[in-house]
């Protein structure tokens, strides 16, 4: 991933599809996201892809399209700007073909493979905020194995969030698999759930928070997926 500005940021927020304004929002906040760009589904400006290292992910944004994978509408290791070409009018044919409304496409960096965790929150009516930790991507649906706390969490918290999975070993790189860092995972945790983390700063709008995956590549966490809901005032008020 390169160090320069992330042009995803520079998207006018009045063109920006939920995913996008959800990275976006965390990103402000300090966790890293995928270097990426938004293509218009009409008129697509393909010159700001030159700005990203290659191979990058694309990927279609539709409130229709829930299953991306299963439909054709991800790709991913795409190595030029012709292949980007390729995969657009491949994936805006087939929306085409079902009818789907289509935000955009976003095209982002690759992040290279390690470790996949999910990280949520949710304003509890009772308690307030509250964060939840796990392993990520398929590990989700197959282990079902994740922690809670209330917010705001301390260091303590967090790492006591970390050994009450079952599936801890695994992040623990057990058969021969690749370790998290365990500092990277705790400063995500506090990053979201700590005393400045994303669920208290944000308390008054926020509903809930899905970060899934985010990938721990040696030090460094990035959110590949984020899913932000606004309280139901806030978002009658947008």
């Amino acid at each position: 991933m390169s160090g320069a500005r992330n042009p995803l940021a520079e998207t006018p927020e009045f063109w920006m599809p939920g995913e996008v304004k959800s990275k976006a929002l965390v990103e402000k906040h300090g966790l890293r996201v995928p270097t990426g760009a938004l293509l218009s589904p009409a008129n697509p400006d393909f010159d700001a892809l030159g700005r990203l290292s290659f191979p990058v992910a694309m990927k279609i944004l539709s409130p229709d399209i829930v299953h991306k994978s299963d439909g054709g509408f991800v790709a991913l290791a795409l190595q030029s700007v012709d292949d980007v070409r390729a995969a657009f009018e491949k994936m805006r044919l087939q929306a085409s073909r079902i009818g789907a409304p289509v935000q955009g496409y976003l095209v982002e960096e690759m992040v290279p493979k390690g470790v996949e965790v999910v990280v949520g929150g949710v304003a509890d009516p009772s308690f307030g905020p509250m964060i939840m930790f796990g392993l990520g991507g398929i590990y989700v649906e197959v282990f079902r194995d994740v922690s809670f706390r209330i917010c705001p969490i301390c260091r303590a918290d967090a790492e006591d969030m970390i050994n009450a999975l079952a599936s801890r070993p695994i992040l623990e790189g057990a058969r021969g698999g690749v370790a998290a860092d365990r500092e990277a995972l705790v400063d995500l945790l506090l990053r979201v759930g700590g005393e400045e983390g994303i669920l208290m700063r944000e308390r008054a709008i926020m509903q809930e928070l899905d970060l899934n995956p985010v990938i721990i590549n040696d030090d460094r966490c990035v959110v590949v997926d984020a899913r932000v809901v606004l309280k139901e005032s806030q978002a009658n008020a947008r």
